[in-house]
């Protein structure tokens, strides 16, 4: 798989054709390549468990290689990538047959369409989830005390923050920053982005 396919978009067709293994990609926005880069991930699956092997560009433009992801840096939102400057070009994914594929991937798309804003514009999930906790029940608990003028806390799941239409760049940043604050005065727990800025 090339690594500029949307990850949903490939998950669903893989599971039209009855092959299993990508069905917890079912509404997650971003590329292989962004996924596998962030590990990306969702119901107790992340995009390294299911990889055989990725392909990409190192920091000399040499095409190189990596197999067998298990330590090799990859865990909870978090890749070996992050702390280089490299390319990744494409990965081949573990799949196995199964009849049941669609309606693992249309169940757990029903499962997110119930419990997150995905028809709103947003990011996805902006924070992490702090060790064995929630950002979105941290986040909840102060929402009275998180108002701003065009940016909103989704009602589906606070850990979505939704651009109600004109907020610029900066007034996202804002309200980013006003929640880790918060969350770090209250209950002194540092919340880390989940979403990669680009500066």
């Amino acid at each position: 798989v090339e690594a500029g396919m949307m990850g949903n978009v490939l998950s669903k067709k893989i599971s039209l054709m009855n092959f299993s293994g990508l069905e917890f990609l079912a509404g997650i926005p971003g590329t292989i390549g962004g996924m596998i880069y962030t590990n990306a991930g969702a119901w107790g699956t992340n995009i390294s468990d299911v990889i055989e092997s990725i392909t990409y560009l190192n920091e000399f433009g040499n095409l190189c290689t990596m197999k067998n992801l298990e330590n090799k840096g990859f865990s909870y939102r978090k890749s070996p990538f992050m702390k280089r400057h490299i390319i990744i070009l494409s990965c081949e994914i573990h799949l196995r047959y199964n009849i049941e594929a669609d309606a693992i991937y249309n169940n757990y798309l029903n499962k997110k369409l119930l419990s997150q804003p995905l028809a709103t514009h947003n990011a996805g999930c902006t924070f992490k989830n702090p060790h064995n906790l929630s950002a979105w029940k941290l986040i909840r608990q102060y929402e009275s005390e998180l108002k701003f003028e065009n940016v909103s806390i989704s009602d589906k799941h606070a850990n979505f923050l939704i651009n109600n239409g004109s907020a610029s760049f900066n007034e996202m940043l804002t309200a980013i920053n006003t929640i880790k604050e918060v969350v770090y005065k209250k209950n002194n727990i540092k919340l880390e982005l989940e979403i990669t800025i680009l500066e």
